[in-house]
């Protein structure tokens, strides 16, 4: 079966990018492409509701220096509040912004995904993800050598980050096609992609 994203490899770009980043970069990263995709989903729901306002949802989104829906949170509190997203789609979001305003971003010590609060934060978001349990098993299979190079913690947080923004891009193009919104979990028929085969370089 076809993948339902027109371009599939943008739910995977996360994780090719997260393989060679720090634990820190990793969660600073990843907390990007979910902020950025947010905005992505609200921009398709501006334009197929308002038409194409570009300044406007510029403003709204992405005018430097606080644009008004410029937080991680606020996009995705207005996401839930739309019915773009479902609940637990948005409490792996809470959980992510915690954790990189918490252990990366405005944090000076050693930042590892060993920490006992970190895995916290990360089984807090893998929790709430429908798909996320097939997507680690699936993906960390057919990638042994990365499951020797990254603990298990950090290869949950890489998955979730996956399925995060593959949910994001779902219910991104169901706007698009003038579908209803899925809320449902992210299913295996809808992805197509083989994992790297293999792990970034030490160092």
């Amino acid at each position: 079966m076809a993948s339902i994203f027109r371009e599939p490899d943008r739910a995977f770009d996360p994780m090719r990018a997260l393989l060679g980043e720090s634990d820190r970069g990793c969660i600073l990263v990843g907390g990007a492409y979910v902020d950025e995709q947010l905005a992505c989903l609200l921009e398709a729901r501006f334009r197929r509701d308002s038409g194409n306002n570009d300044k406007l949802i510029d403003w709204l989104l992405r005018e430097r220096p606080n644009p008004p829906l410029g937080s991680t949170g606020s996009k995705s509190a207005l996401c839930m509040a739309l019915g773009l997203i479902s609940e637990g789609t948005y409490k792996a979001v809470r959980s992510l912004s915690k954790l990189r305003n918490e252990r990366a971003a405005h944090f000076a010590g050693q930042m590892t995904f060993r920490n006992r609060v970190v895995r916290s934060h990360v089984q807090n978001m893998a929790d709430g993800l429908g798909g996320f349990e097939w997507f680690y098993r699936w993906y960390w299979k057919q990638f042994p050598k990365g499951r020797r190079h990254f603990p298990p913690t950090r290869r949950r947080f890489m998955s979730a980050i996956a399925v995060t923004v593959g949910c994001l891009l779902k219910a991104e193009e169901c706007l698009q096609n003038h579908q209803p919104i899925d809320l449902g979990p992210l299913r295996p028929e809808w992805m197509q992609y083989k994992p790297p085969t293999e792990p970034p370089p030490e160092g």
